[in-house]
């Protein structure tokens, strides 16, 4: 076991796996952290710690009884465990975010009270923990409004709510969705996301990459994305200036950083910040594809030395990749899926993430874990990219059957 490129990755799915990958490619020695001890990252890491990604308690124990002579020098997660990270961090005795500003950094309602008393840029929004809390609602905001679990992943509670009548009942299902029972009803701006990682060493602020997000019917609903960007450069700066004016209002100023933005074509709008990198889809493989080279390593090798000097050049970009979902006009059950493995093998294509498998339903995806899958692609442009993602989808074959007296919505 290598002691001083030893890591511990807090979550161990399917989406992982690469991650374990192109750190051990790197030397690393990688430990992962799975409430199921046969998760998918099992069968590549070189160890897996048995204990819930909310439990640091167990973790440490774990840890210190399989390995206490050769602890981590490097935990994270690409997961919402960042509260878990920060703990192991501080225990371990590593260089660490605040656990205080990692919390606050959970909850979109702190985050927007903390961003909106320091004069960070974000849209306006209430706090609502019940129904008859939508009196809290300024009557000066008027619908469209954006309902967001307080707490949650996936996108999953969130829904853009068009007129007064539907507002309640888009609250009660937020509340329903968030771990602790609040939402928050925020105004609505038109305009383009975009995702951005970055890093903090001892305080100083590394920019990494930008990316632009896209959304189907629901907002919550992610239909792909593009590396490098197509913000202009003098964007892209205050993109990041944003980027370290929101994390370091929450007081986190040290490790990786990610962050979803909102620009309505003048000014910027903080959605969400997290003491992580983007999850898989981003940080694994949308962004390593396009810079042509692993952007998780780099990072780790940085932390693990306590170092500033990162081996990444935020605009030293080798080709453009863009990611799109499967989409399927059916609504029913898979019962076979065919031309997986040829479609793989077209030109320019990255890879294929199937998160749907025979048996599963296929519905109207309310959120981003419900989607079929996505299709990556590089090229010399996006256009390139969006023809090749075409091609592949077409060789794809997905056949449902409808189940009866089943509402598929």
């Amino acid at each position: 076991m290598n002691g001083k490129k030893h890591i511990l990755m807090i979550g161990g799915g399917l989406q992982e796996v690469e991650a374990v990958r192109q750190l051990k490619a790197a030397g690393w020695t990688v430990g992962v952290s799975d409430r199921d001890s046969d998760c998918p990252c099992a069968n590549i890491a070189d160890y897996v710690l048995e204990a819930d990604g909310r439990d640091p308690e167990r973790i440490l124990q774990e840890l210190l009884i399989r390995t206490p002579d050769n602890l981590p020098r490097v935990v994270f997660t690409l997961t919402e465990l960042t509260t878990t990270v920060a703990i192991l961090l501080h225990a371990l005795k590593l260089p660490a975010p605040s656990i205080l500003s990692v919390v606050v950094s959970q909850s979109k309602a702190l985050s927007k009270d903390c961003w909106l008393r320091k004069g960070v840029r974000t849209p306006n929004g209430v706090v609502v923990s019940d129904a008859q809390g939508l009196a809290s609602i300024p009557t000066r905001s008027a619908p469209p409004y954006v309902i967001k679990p307080d707490v949650s992943s996936g996108g999953r509670g969130v829904v853009l709510v068009k007129s007064a009548d539907k507002l309640s009942e888009a609250v009660r299902n937020a509340i329903d969705c968030s771990a602790n029972s609040r939402c928050v009803v925020e105004e609505y701006i038109h305009g383009t996301i975009h995702d951005g990682n970055a890093y903090f060493s001892n305080g100083i602020f590394v920019p990494l990459s930008i990316s632009d997000r896209f959304t189907g019917d629901s907002i919550a609903v992610e239909s792909g994305a593009i590396c490098p960007s197509c913000l202009p450069p003098n964007k892209q700066k205050d993109f990041f200036f944003l980027f370290e004016e929101s994390c370091r209002a929450l007081g986190i100023e040290q490790g990786p950083v990610k962050i979803d933005a909102l620009y309505d074509g003048k000014n910027f709008y903080v959605l969400e910040v997290a003491a992580r990198l983007h999850g898989p889809r981003g940080s694994l493989y949308l962004i390593p594809a396009s810079f042509g080279i692993s952007l998780c390593v780099p990072v780790f090798d940085a932390i693990q030395s306590n170092s500033m000097d990162i081996e990444w050049d935020a605009t030293r970009v080798k080709q453009f990749c863009v990611y799109e979902d499967i989409r399927i006009a059916e609504r029913g059950v898979i019962i076979s899926i065919e031309g997986i493995e040829i479609a793989k093998h077209e030109e320019g294509i990255v890879d294929i993430q199937l998160l749907k498998n025979i048996g599963d339903e296929i519905r109207t995806p309310h959120d981003s874990n419900e989607v079929t899958g996505f299709i990556f692609a590089v090229g010399s442009n996006e256009i390139e990219c969006r023809k090749r993602i075409k091609t592949a989808h077409d060789v794809l074959h997905i056949r449902l059957v409808n189940r009866p007296h089943t509402e598929l919505n």
